[in-house]
């Protein structure tokens, strides 16, 4: 795992500078990449005490009911339109919310103590509610994929399934009606102007999809695709009113990215981004398939919980840009870090517990 991710570092770097002999791809490439030091750097630090572990989840509750308030004040007080927002910007809340209700649910199936149980499915709660306040479709339906991954890699009987219903109708029953009748158009894929969010991002997938036809071998490099993105915009039509409405959207809406992780990868990278999809496809799940093999219950526990939120990361990647996010990136790294600490833990003689 080690020598993959330098070599996936040092060949990205490498890779996008002959992409179009320009060091701002390069550059650009290491600054979007430069959170992969989080697992040399974790790594480490529990190999000498895995007690570690325990004080960086109690951190990160400190860190989400901090959060959970701020997004309450927005969502109460200024009710902002695209969503409430409780750290850095609606984004980010919504990913890191994300991250934190999917991890809780893996550990709400997984723990034998009941203490424990109710503290993740309360973390649980507010984690949902967050991504409620904040307009996440996208999140919602990831979820589902964390759900679905619950009951794919647990032992499920009907009692932990009667549970996962309530759970759900409680929460559809406090969601307010405005929220249901947003997340009812999740799947709604018309074009038109009282769908734009939807209908706009249909149309960066097609424009993504072109410009990694531009350059399917090399890609345009890393965040150098803006000319090819506004070239494809300018060439749209404006035969009728919403295409008129969508072409000036994507001219001038400060739209660069193709609203979507993996489509994201390829265009920059070309046939390198088959290394990058390697890593998040194929290493990891075979590490976390690995590793739920783990018998103790706090340590799998903590794997499963990795495996929901890095299948809730890769289901919310198909629809924003996660991948050009700092923040997300850093909770996938994080994530990555947990995952290369469990089987070290497990064989671990101190205990943390």
């Amino acid at each position: 795992m080690k020598k993959f991710l330098i070599v996936f570092i040092i060949g990205g770097i490498i890779w996008n500078f002959l992409a179009n002999f320009d060091y701002r791809s390069a550059r650009a490439f290491f600054k979007i990449s430069r959170e992969l030091v989080l697992p040399f750097y974790i790594y480490p630090i529990v190999n000498r005490d895995s007690s570690v572990i325990k004080g960086i989840i109690k951190a990160l509750m400190l860190s989400l009911l901090v959060m959970v308030g701020k997004t309450l004040h927005s969502y109460l007080i200024i009710t902002p339109k695209d969503g409430a927002t409780g750290f850095e910007w609606v984004g980010t809340t919504r990913a890191m919310s994300l991250m934190a209700s999917s991890m809780s649910l893996g550990w709400v199936f997984s723990r034998n103590s009941n203490r424990v149980k109710a503290l993740s499915f309360f973390i649980f709660i507010l984690s949902v509610g967050t991504m409620i306040m904040s307009n996440s479709r996208a999140g919602i339906v990831a979820l589902g994929g964390a759900i679905f991954t619950v009951f794919l890699m647990n032992k499920m009987n009907l009692k932990k399934i009667v549970i996962t219903g309530a759970i759900l109708g409680l929460i559809i029953f406090l969601t307010p009606s405005n929220r249901i009748k947003h997340f009812k158009t999740t799947f709604n894929t018309e074009k038109t102007i009282e769908n734009y969010s939807n209908g706009m991002r249909i149309e960066l997938w097609k424009n993504a999809v072109w410009r990694i036809k531009q350059h399917p071998i090399m890609g345009s490099g890393t965040k150098m695709d803006g000319e090819l993105f506004k070239k494809y915009a300018n060439n749209l039509p404006e035969e009728t009113k919403v295409d008129k409405y969508y072409k000036k959207k994507m001219l001038n809406g400060g739209f660069n990215d193709a609203h979507n992780m993996y489509l994201n990868i390829i265009s920059d990278n070309g046939v390198f981004s088959i290394i990058h999809l390697v890593l998040i496809l194929g290493i990891l799940p075979y590490l976390c398939f690995k590793n739920l093999k783990i018998v103790n219950s706090m340590n799998r526990s903590l794997s499963l919980g990795v495996t929901t939120s890095l299948i809730s990361f890769y289901t919310y990647g198909m629809f924003w840009s996660v991948w050009r996010s700092d923040w997300s990136r850093t909770e996938f790294w994080f994530l990555v870090s947990l995952l290369c600490c469990m089987s070290f833990i497990e064989n671990n003689t101190k205990k943390y517990t």
